[in-house]
């Protein structure tokens, strides 16, 4: 299934009871959640759209989403694979750049959150230990806790940035339900919350 329509709706919550790993899941699904629907309709010409002079335009919104997400899912994958953790400027090494192409750039995005989530999941409780960030001005390893307040809270500021920008753009996002997780009217969902 490609990665844009697993997030048509939200999916349903692990079976499995809270814990450190269940309740990133579902952080991580919610992120994907609202991405997928604030990217829907995008155009190439979208994405030089910037609210004022000072701002990043919207293309390089979702270029910085674009980084966070695979941040946090290379680094879940090392945890997983015993590897060292890598820094947020190497994140993206290897990939082929979008150069502009919001179709690319929402594809990488949504592939990288669909793996994060699954690669949470395989790590489970005793594995989220593991995981680990490099970042701040000095090279130093974070642990699991700074992938909350750090790429994951950042990640859902800009996806509210996407949804602002584009009102004022006047390609309004599709009207969904956030709260439980359900697309616009007449969109096809795929599973439901």
């Amino acid at each position: 299934m490609p990665p844009l329509s697993k997030y048509n709706s939200l999916p349903v919550p692990p079976a499995e009871s809270p814990c450190g790993a269940t309740v990133l899941v579902r952080l991580v699904d919610g992120l994907a959640f609202r991405y997928r629907w604030a990217v829907d309709g995008l155009e190439r010409k979208d994405l030089e759209f910037r609210p004022c002079d000072d701002a990043m335009t919207l293309g390089q919104l979702l270029d910085h989403l674009r980084y966070l997400a695979r941040w946090m899912h290379i680094n879940a994958r090392a945890a997983h694979l015993g590897l060292d953790p890598v820094a947020y400027p190497d994140c993206c090494v290897g990939l082929q750049d979008p150069e502009g192409d919001p179709e690319a750039l929402i594809h990488q995005t949504m592939t990288a959150l669909v793996d994060l989530r699954d690669y949470v999941l395989e790590l489970g409780e005793s594995g989220l230990s593991k995981v680990m960030l490099v970042g701040g001005r000095e090279p130093t390893n974070f642990p699991v806790w700074y992938l909350l307040n750090g790429p994951l809270s950042d990640a859902l500021t800009h996806v509210g940035q996407v949804t602002s920008w584009r009102r004022i753009l006047g390609k309004p996002v599709p009207r969904h339900d956030v709260f439980r997780g359900r697309p616009p009217a007449g969109a096809n969902a795929t599973e439901s919350a």
